[in-house]
């Protein structure tokens, strides 16, 4: 299912997904649509139990553009470095699964690289879509946001979108993302960015929608609300600030937060792989084991073997 236009592409969107059986097809149909032609579309499957993957195979047999990825869950991060892994082309363009792109994403986002040769990176404005209780009716309107274009700016408090971000490919494969990040990857990949002295720019362009379902599975970050996303950014701040040993620390305690909140809104299989690594990350932690025990039980899956939960532990 690879592209049937001459030439390589000129950009390869990545659109990890899990249980979106529905939604993914949104996010494909807005890329199919694009303004924009020479494109692949890399959409990985991050083990989902809900027939995605086959749904899209199925939907999508008939365009050359589209390629599925399988793989077992690991989390966002592990699907789009296994992307990163198999693209084409020279830009990297990432779409949540949830979220859409206007038909002139692509193009937008292509010319203003041009114009800018010596950047490896541009973020674009998307406009809210749901439920959302931020001020404005895009990312960029919100007073409090500002752009993520130095390590200064990281320090204060900036931030992207993934869906909002295209990314040169070569710098995408260079820094990858950090597998250990369940969540905040986004934030912990454009610090390290950063600090390795690449260029972000920023288009100002309205062109895609940031949106938020009152549905299972939806991105932590969206249905976390902003307090979390807020804590996130501050616990990285600490790591960098003081990079070792506090790394380690700062990803249990990411982990341990979703953890609780997915816990205290019952969502039981969700919270699974957080606690799976706050335990990881502190195996003397009983707290974290019990949770982990309980969440089979909530969850109704069958209870993992005390030689896996060792195996485990002395992987992590």
């Amino acid at each position: 299912m690879r592209s049937s236009l001459s030439g390589a592409p000129r950009v390869t969107v990545v659109v990890p997904t899990f249980n979106r059986r529905a939604l993914v097809c949104e996010a494909v149909d807005s890329v199919l649509a694009q303004t924009e032609r020479h494109f692949e579309l890399l959409v990985v499957d991050d083990g989902s139990t809900d027939g995605t993957a086959d749904e899209l195979e199925l939907r999508y047999a008939d365009e050359s553009r589209l390629h599925v990825l399988r793989k077992s869950n690991g989390g966002s991060a592990s699907a789009r470095n296994l992307a990163f892994d198999q693209a084409r082309s020279p830009w990297i363009a990432l779409l949540d699964s949830d979220d859409v792109w206007d038909p002139t994403y692509l193009a937008s986002q292509l010319t203003f690289v041009e114009q800018h040769p010596d950047a490896d990176a541009v973020v674009a404005d998307l406009r809210l879509e749901g439920p959302w209780q931020r001020a404005g009716d895009s990312v960029f309107a919100d007073p409090a946001w500002q752009p993520p274009t130095s390590m200064a700016a990281m320090m204060d408090g900036a931030w992207a979108l993934p869906t909002a971000t295209l990314l040169r490919a070569s710098v995408a494969r260079q820094l990858r993302y950090d597998e250990d990040y369940r969540s905040g990857e986004d934030t912990e990949l454009l610090f390290r960015f950063h600090a390795a002295g690449h260029r972000l720019v920023v288009n100002r362009a309205v062109i895609g929608a940031w949106r938020r379902h009152a549905l299972p599975g939806t991105d932590p970050q969206k249905t976390g609300a902003a307090d979390s996303m807020s804590l996130e950014h501050e616990l990285l701040l600490e790591m960098y600030r003081h990079p070792e040993p506090r790394s380690r620390d700062v990803r249990r305690r990411i982990a341990r937060m979703h953890a609780k909140r997915m816990i205290r809104d019952r969502r039981w299989r969700e919270a699974r792989p957080y606690l799976w690594q706050w335990w990881r990350l502190r195996p003397g932690s009983t707290r974290a084991l019990r949770l982990l025990v309980r969440s089979y039980v909530a969850g109704k899956a069958r209870r993992p073997s005390w030689p896996a939960i060792r195996a485990s532990a002395g992987s992590g």
